[in-house]
């Protein structure tokens, strides 16, 4: 993170920490969207009715991907803003779209036969990809043509426990599995396991300078990748927010029938 993308995002902390969140200016957009994501320049990105809603930070519809004709729901990173990356895990294909999510290239795994059951996938830092082979219980990085180019040792043997995540990415050079039932895996960015961050049941998260945010039971909080400190934020009180992001100097709301973009821009 750049120095003056720490000094905003701090600035955003003291602004969730602070009482005049409740009261910051806010933009909704109406739908009842599935999913939500944001990249790291702040763009949202919304699912719905098989179809990828890309907007700005004002909440303007920019562009729409439709992704019906796979016949399925897919993963999506959208970690590295000009490449967003989905992967449809019951037919072992990766779609890459450009910025204008504008279908790129695909990746057929089903044609690299030493990956038995390809569960999860995302984007590397240094335009790879990870995935997840859920019969070794293995971390792999293979480049954009399906050379294998790492593979960790079983998962369940670093860890004793059998593992069964649901979502992988990579953020501030590091890797996560997160597995809703026994934590949040912690990799380096060789992909060598580190440890297991103790926080479980939860269904997305982002990992911002050194903290790992998190939203359950109505509560939006962070732990800390250290000292496994845990800090909660006062930034909802509505009941039906399915989903908290930090995107900038913004927060996201996922809601039954619309999201919302709060601002941190307003008068104290």
């Amino acid at each position: 993170m750049t120095n003056l993308g720490t000094l905003r995002f701090y600035g955003l902390l003291f602004f969730l920490l602070s009482s005049t969140f409740l009261n910051a200016s806010t933009i909704e957009v109406a739908g009842s969207f599935e999913t939500i994501q944001c990249d790291n320049i702040g763009f949202i990105y919304a699912t719905r009715d098989n179809n990828i809603y890309k907007y700005n930070n004002q909440g303007k519809l920019l562009y729409t991907y439709n992704y019906n004709k796979y016949g399925a729901k897919p993963s999506i990173d959208v970690s590295t803003p000009m490449r967003i990356l989905l992967y449809f895990a019951d037919f072992k294909k990766i779609i890459i779209l450009d910025s204008r999510l504008t279908e790129v290239r695909g990746i057929d795994v089903n044609l690299y036969s030493d990956i038995e059951n390809p569960t999860l996938a995302c984007f590397s830092k240094d335009q790879n990809i990870w995935m997840y082979n859920a019969t070794r219980f293995t971390l792999i990085k293979m480049d954009n043509i399906g050379n294998r180019i790492y593979e960790s040792q079983s998962l369940a043997i670093l860890t004793n426990t059998s593992i069964s995540p649901t979502k992988i990415k990579e953020q501030e050079n590091h890797v996560f599995l997160l597995d809703t039932a026994k934590g949040i895996l912690m990799f380096d960015i060789l992909g060598t396991y580190l440890k297991t961050v103790p926080i479980k049941s939860v269904e997305s998260f982002q990992v911002k300078d050194g903290k790992l945010f998190f939203y359950n039971n109505n509560k939006f909080q962070s732990i800390d990748l250290n000292t496994f400190d845990i800090e909660t934020y006062q930034v909802n009180d509505d009941p039906t927010v399915r989903k908290i992001l930090l995107s900038n100097e913004s927060v996201i709301k996922l809601g039954i029938d619309k999201f919302s973009i709060s601002s941190m821009d307003v008068e104290k």
